[in-house]
């Protein structure tokens, strides 16, 4: 009787958003073996809710057999496996959940959602367009095929279908992410056009041969910054900010930026860099005089930029702290390259014993060339935030500055939970707007015309009625499809240059 009422209260305090206390109750339980299986899934939901992902997932596996024909937990379980960042289980899960019940939505907005993420655009737009739809489909299916066709270069498709289902991508609280993409769609259409080589065939190539070099071709926006004067022989600089903590994880990381002759700054408060700097001599320490508005030493951006401007390089960039570059030949010579005039960002893996993961929501390592730091500054984000690795080449895109992904990334990350919460993601998703805005009213760009008015109403949402994180993790993914469509258009190619 006092498991059932525990558990009835567990539910209850989930049921209300209270995670956390929810999880102190579960733990009066006692020996997870002798509890029910409804103890275990839980206690997957509240760690989920607090984004201690690897910790749901084993939760939630630990009860799975209990629940192998029960629709709702295989797909709360194929999500957890996508935050865990394992694409194949979720995939497999997915599709277990529509063995159940072919017709079930939330199974088949899981798997779009997850073509997208896996880069399978194709069979994400092909899965919208699947005969005999028993329903409207949810807006996840659409919001999947536009993104597909929008990053494909089908950008009369993608119009086409952001027109149509207007409403159904349209949010409550404020105006769908679909609209900003909508928008720049609407004005590259005549660049693309205009440019006589339709972006679709540009980008079809681009994935399918390998080895090959294509016309340049930068399609977010018109124009561009000044092209830099000639690189010389200063050597690249990174900037970070090291904890005084993780030190081990941190010595790796430094000594695998060493070892190919980058030179490193790290910017902390006055008190770190006295308690970090005996600790490593090889690396030169900068003071920050200002501290980000949170619970622990965050030092701004800006700050960082400002020492690479000083430090000479003309090459230039901003890693985490805990990033291990991989002596592979591919990745690190084009970390190193200074003939690219654009940003180059790579995303980092994970290892988490010993299995390896691709992190594709951020960026962990951001190049670019000394003389766009002046145009990088004023985001009032700071390392060890979110937002900043969104911020940075979205800032340049604006400006119509070439991205290129680096793959296969060099970035090896020791997995660890985030250090932020969904109350941060969407306060530091206020900041980066409210920054943007701008440079979106100078305009000049198709991309800038297509950002503003949905910016200003996403600001001015959050200013009425707070920030709802919902809403800034669908502008997350909207500007990693801007990042993703951008690095496919630009050249050079640097995953070709990464596989030789």
């Amino acid at each position: 009787m006092l498991v059932r009422q525990t558990l009835e209260e567990a539910l209850r305090l989930v049921r209300e958003g209270r995670a956390n206390e929810a999880l102190t109750i579960l733990d009066r339980v006692g020996s997870e073996d002798a509890a029910p299986p409804l103890h275990g899934y839980l206690k997957g939901v509240c760690l989920a809710r607090l984004m201690r992902w690897h910790e749901a997932r084993s939760a939630l596996l630990s009860v799975q057999k209990h629940y192998t024909r029960d629709q709702g937990f295989t797909l709360f379980l194929a999500d957890t496996a996508v935050n865990c960042h394992d694409p194949d289980a979720a995939e497999q899960l997915y599709k277990h959940a529509l063995s159940l019940s072919p017709t079930h939505i939330p199974g088949w907005a899981g798997l779009a959602r997850l073509m997208l993420k896996r880069r399978r655009w194709s069979e994400g737009l092909a899965l919208f367009g699947r005969p005999r739809w028993p329903w409207s489909p949810e807006p996840d299916i659409i919001w999947a095929a536009m993104v597909s066709a929008f990053i494909l270069g089908r950008d009369h498709e993608a119009a086409n279908l952001a027109e149509r289902f207007a409403p159904e991508l349209a949010g409550e609280r404020c105006a769908s992410p679909a609209a900003v993409v909508l928008g720049a769609i609407k004005g590259l259409l005549a660049l693309v056009e205009g440019d006589g080589a339709p972006l679709a065939d540009t980008v079809a190539a681009r994935l399918s041969l390998d080895g090959q070099r294509h016309k340049s071709m930068t399609v977010l926006a018109a124009g561009g910054l000044a092209a830099p004067p000639p690189a010389g022989p200063e050597p690249v600089t990174l900037a970070t900010s090291l904890a005084p903590h993780r030190l081990d994880v941190q010595r790796r990381a430094v000594a695998s930026w060493l070892r190919p002759g980058i030179r490193v700054l790290s910017v902390n408060t006055a008190a770190e860099a006295a308690f970090l700097k005996p600790l490593f001599p090889q690396i030169e320490f900068l003071v920050s005089q200002s501290e980000g508005a949170f619970d622990r030493p965050l030092v701004p951006i800006d700050d960082l930029l400002a020492a690479l401007r000083a430090s000479g390089s003309p090459t230039t960039g901003i890693l985490n702290s805990d990033i291990v570059l991989e002596e592979t030949d591919g990745p690190l010579r084009e970390l190193l390259r200074s003939d690219f005039e654009g940003m180059r960002l790579a995303h980092r893996v994970d290892e988490d014993g010993g299995h390896r993961m691709t992190y594709d929501d951020g960026y962990d390592l951001i190049m670019f060339p000394a003389h766009l730091i002046s145009t990088l500054q004023g985001s009032g984000l700071c390392l060890g935030m979110t937002w900043w690795d969104y911020w940075l080449p979205l800032r340049l895109l604006v400006e119509g500055v070439p991205l290129a992904m680096i793959e296969p990334t060099p970035a090896v990350h020791a997995y660890h939970p985030p250090a932020w919460r969904r109350e941060d993601f969407s306060a530091c998703g206020v900041t980066a707007f409210r920054s943007l805005l701008p440079a979106l009213e100078r305009g000049g760009t198709p991309l800038a015309l297509g950002l503003l008015p949905v910016v200003r109403l996403l600001v001015s949402d959050a200013d009425a009625r707070g920030p709802h994180c919902q809403v800034f993790m669908q502008m997350a993914e909207m500007v990693r499809t801007l990042i993703m469509r951008a690095s496919l258009a630009t050249e050079p190619p640097l995953r070709h240059h990464a596989r030789a």
